[in-house]
């Protein structure tokens, strides 16, 4: 099997350079289908009336809808990376009664 024989690679050379010419279809294809999945699932996410948020084992804010971001009248660029204790309660410190800590350690 020669490199010609492969159908995506192309091999130009000119002058002693070799441009690799990659047909990035699927990728692109790939890449707007999971685009398409997050703006489906951000919209359900955003669509629940009730405060909601994810966060991470170390309590940082990774999403938040936007029942939550209203009621704390807050922007999601705002507090994502933030630790959830400071971003919504303006604490340096997890909350007396965290239901996330609870959860974490079941």
């Amino acid at each position: 099997c020669s490199l010609s024989d492969i159908p995506f690679l192309t091999l130009w050379m000119d002058n002693n350079y070799i441009a690799v010419k990659d047909d990035i279809t699927d990728r692109k294809q790939a890449e707007e289908a999971l685009k398409e999945k997050e703006k489906f699932l951000r919209t359900i996410f955003d669509g629940i009336q009730e405060p909601m948020h994810v966060i991470d084992r170390d309590y940082k804010v990774l999403l938040t809808n936007k029942k939550l971001l209203e009621m704390k009248n807050v922007k999601q660029e705002d507090i994502r990376g933030k630790y959830c204790y400071e971003a919504y309660q303006e604490r340096n410190e997890l909350c007396g009664q965290c239901g996330a800590k609870e959860v974490f350690e079941t």
